[in-house]
């Protein structure tokens, strides 16, 4: 193999850990932010603070692996975990340290051709600089990032931006502010890897099956007459990883079970969109590792069909996700399970028994605002990885209860945190095992 070919290998191989790299860290603020966007489940106990370290730690070690930059690992756990720093600053700092330098480093050492050329461009706050025009001077531009701006409508320079990998428009924590739509007329999108926070013209939906690069989907204004034509293009999709679609407020919601054939490879799905049911199609989600149902309203308890995915690591389920009054579990349901969160689901009563073998490996449990759940489910103590139990905000019934004669189900668990009302803290240690 000459030299120069096993020097483009190494760089695509480069590329290709940067990617996955930059979805971790994603990952890590997106968890931030879905406990941080409602101030009723913002609780941060020294646990998550270690927990977050660590998987700082790790992003900023394979960072180091990959192109040598120094993370400032403190400074980002004082903006995520210590609360020191809005949303902007965390979602600013984790994009240049994590997103603008990477890319930079990675692309650019092996690609001495491009030097001297824009290829990144974020803009944070004003975004009045970005005219047509001077977008279109922009041809080898690869990223672009608007998110937090003041922009009311994307220039339709943008559609021709033919390099163009990764458009960022908004970010998922801002969903409920609305999104903007895409120019009309063609797109030139055919490198395009990630597009983010956009509500979609028709001409994009019908480009989208034609995105054979696209990894990374975040769509909202997404309603039952727009959606028709995403449903046909997303079983087209073979690349895509990550897929999160927000309706719009109109009745005529997307109907979510017409798509039959989901992208093949999805890792890491949102849906904040209502349902009846969850569509069957989800059980042949079998790459899935994350998932997020927030305002889904379902009248029938999910955890029948979740507990079939073979590769789900973190489940959060919040705001209204279900209706349903119990929820069951299988033996052997849920087999990768590590981290499930339940947040704000008013209806549910009742945890039905837990059997040995069910979600053998769940570290992580966190319940808030179920004030109608009034204790944890018989056989709670098959649950034998748990290593941490947060409860928030749960009936005072339940509170004493766990305190006092169902302590034994809970006992086995090295921290266990109660969180009252009036912000009242009790914790079980290890040391109380």
């Amino acid at each position: 193999m000459s030299r120069g070919r096993s020097k483009g290998i190494k760089g695509w191989k480069m590329a290709e850990e940067v990617r996955k790299l930059v979805y971790d860290a994603e990952d890590i603020i997106d968890e931030f932010l879905i406990r941080m966007e409602n101030p009723r489940w913002n609780f941060i106990k020294p646990s998550d603070q270690a927990s977050s370290r660590s998987q700082i730690q790790k992003v900023k070690k394979r960072v180091d692996d990959i192109v040598g930059i120094e993370v400032h690992v403190e400074q980002l756990v004082e903006l995520l975990i210590e609360g020191k720093s809005d949303r902007r600053q965390v979602i600013s700092v984790f994009a240049y340290m994590l997103k603008q330098e990477m890319f930079g480093a990675a692309f650019e050492a092996g690609d001495k051709e491009m030097e001297g050329r824009p290829r990144r461009l974020s803009i944070y706050d004003n975004a009045k600089n970005l005219h047509p025009t001077w977008l279109k001077s922009l041809r080898n531009l690869q990223t672009l990032d608007i998110r937090n701006t003041n922009l009311t409508s994307l220039p339709t320079g943008i559609n021709r931006l033919q390099q163009l990998r990764h458009l960022h428009i908004a970010s998922f924590c801002d969903r409920e502010k609305g999104f903007l739509k895409m120019p009309k007329g063609k797109k030139w999108f055919k490198n395009l890897q990630t597009l983010s926070g956009v509500e979609p013209d028709e001409d994009l939906l019908k480009e989208l099956r034609s995105l054979t690069n696209l990894r990374k989907l975040y769509i909202g204004g997404m309603n039952k007459t727009n959606s028709e034509e995403l449903w046909v293009s997303l079983g087209e999709m073979k690349s895509l990883r990550s897929f999160t679609m927000v309706a719009d407020s109109s009745p005529e919601r997307p109907q979510v079970e017409s798509l039959s054939r989901p992208p093949p490879s999805l890792e890491k799905l949102k849906l904040q969109v209502s349902m009846t049911r969850l569509p069957k199609w989800f059980v042949s989600l079998r790459y899935l590792h994350t998932l997020y149902l927030l305002k889904n309203f379902l009248m029938e308890d999910p955890f029948p069909i979740l507990q079939q995915l073979p590769n789900l690591f973190v489940l959060i389920l919040a705001s209204s996700a279900f209706l349903s009054t119990e929820i069951c579990c299988r033996p052997g349901g849920f087999p990768k399970l590590t981290l499930l969160r339940i947040l704000g689901m008013e209806n549910w009563r009742r945890w039905m028994p837990i059997e040995e073998g069910t979600m053998p490996n769940l570290r992580y449990l966190l319940i808030a605002d179920c004030p109608r759940l009034l204790g944890l489910p018989e056989g709670f103590h098959h649950l034998t990885a748990l290593q941490d139990l947060t409860l928030i905000r749960m009936s005072s019934y339940l509170s004493c209860k766990l305190q006092g004669t169902d302590h034994w189900k809970v006992h086995h668990i090295p921290e266990v945190s109660i969180i009252s009302q009036d912000g009242a803290e009790f914790l079980s240690k290890s040391s109380d095992n």
